[in-house]
């Protein structure tokens, strides 16, 4: 294995591990937004920006939600899942998806 410092400390494996798997669920959910969005008939591009726009919050995307552009063309459902997609991000990634989780209503 590796070992990466911050400073004079260096980070532990669970450390390091816990900060790939947010990366990947991070990345992972950016595309399964970008996927869902581009049933709507955008293109790639536009999906993409629209879907990690939202996921981070960010602000202005690229292409068709650009500095130029809205949302206004995205039917009903798909402006539903940009919302899905801005609440995720603002309340990060596992405190939502804990709600999904059976152990979490088991209590």
């Amino acid at each position: 294995m590796f070992q990466v410092r911050i400073g004079e400390t260096i980070l532990s494996p669970d450390v390091i591990s816990a900060i790939a798997t947010f990366v990947g669920v991070y990345i992972f959910t950016g595309l399964i937004g970008a996927l869902i969005l581009s049933f709507s008939g955008t293109d790639v591009f536009t999906s993409i920006s629209a879907s990690f726009l939202c996921l981070g919050n960010i602000g202005i995307g690229f292409a068709g939600v650009g500095p130029t552009d809205n949302f206004g063309f995205f039917p009903a459902f798909y402006k539903w899942v940009c919302s899905f997609l801005m609440l995720v991000g603002r309340l990060e990634l596992f405190t939502v998806y804990v709600l999904f989780s059976k152990t979490f209503w088991k209590r």
